[in-house]
């Protein structure tokens, strides 16, 4: 983990700082005197002071893969394994190709289970997805449209040529492509649609306090505590009241925590 981090983390900031000019409002010189104390804490091993000047960054309007990939190498360095994860899931959210930063999330939830179960917690922080989810959270809206368009158009080609095609042998073998890509189309316009429905659906959130959090009945201290949920784990926001979140985890089981003790992706 850490040589990939390492390594992965000056070209990420190079990419933000080129991307500043589009991304924030503000002058651009700040912007860059941030990203260089960010960089110069990082590389001197102050990774809690990096990670302050990252998340300055993005309260400047920044809000790019890079910088939420940088906030998350900062604070996994730090030892803030549950804010990682969830940085990292931020960096994802914005481009579920950046195999860098998924890679970078499974280390962070390895490291981080193996550190609540030598603190007696059987913790299993892998979001149980349905395979539907797991195919959608790969794409994002433009690449998923990238596929559709793709298909679409050897569609067009296979039934233009088989259209155009006067022996029978090629225009067998053009109807039997034209249906494969039928198909495919079909499949990679279900994705889109589920990546649309995914962005519109119900908030995610990462427990970002530290160890296991005791979850309440009601939306306050006096009330009952149910169950637990482990930093690092991804819920369900599903409501808010007098200062807190109502959640939701993998195994259906509902109540409320104090709103410090969740990042929403």
């Amino acid at each position: 983990m850490n040589k990939t981090i390492t390594a992965m983390t000056l070209f990420i900031v190079c990419m933000g700082v080129c991307l500043a000019g589009r991304d924030v409002h503000s002058d651009t010189a700040d912007v860059q005197a941030v990203f260089n104390s960010a960089n110069e804490a990082y590389w001197k091993g102050n990774y809690t002071r990096a990670a302050e000047h990252y998340e300055r960054l993005r309260d400047l309007g920044i809000d790019s893969k890079g910088l939420y990939y940088n906030l998350g190498t900062a604070c996994a360095r730090a030892g803030e394994l549950g804010r990682a994860t969830l940085y990292l899931e931020k960096s994802l959210r914005r481009d579920p190709g950046f195999s860098e930063a998924r890679f970078n999330l499974n280390e962070v939830r390895g490291a981080l289970a193996k550190k609540l179960n030598r603190a007696g917690w059987d913790a299993d922080l892998t979001p149980h997805l349905t395979p539907w989810r797991a195919v959608v959270e790969r794409f994002s809206t433009t690449s998923a449209s990238i596929v559709v368009l793709v298909f679409s158009t050897l569609l067009w080609i296979m039934l233009l040529v088989r259209y155009r095609s006067r022996r029978e042998m090629p225009r067998l073998i053009f109807s039997v492509l034209a249906v494969v890509f039928f198909i495919l189309l079909l499949s990679s316009a279900g994705v889109l649609a589920g990546v649309e429905r995914l962005r519109c659906m119900q908030t995610e959130g990462i427990v970002v306090s530290h160890g296991a959090v005791p979850v309440s009945e009601g939306p306050g201290d006096g009330y009952k505590k149910t169950f637990r949920v482990m930093e690092g784990e991804r819920v369900q926001v599903l409501a808010h009241d007098s200062g807190w979140h109502k959640i939701r985890d993998d195994r259906g089981r509902e109540g409320w925590i104090q709103p410090s003790s969740i990042g929403v992706i």
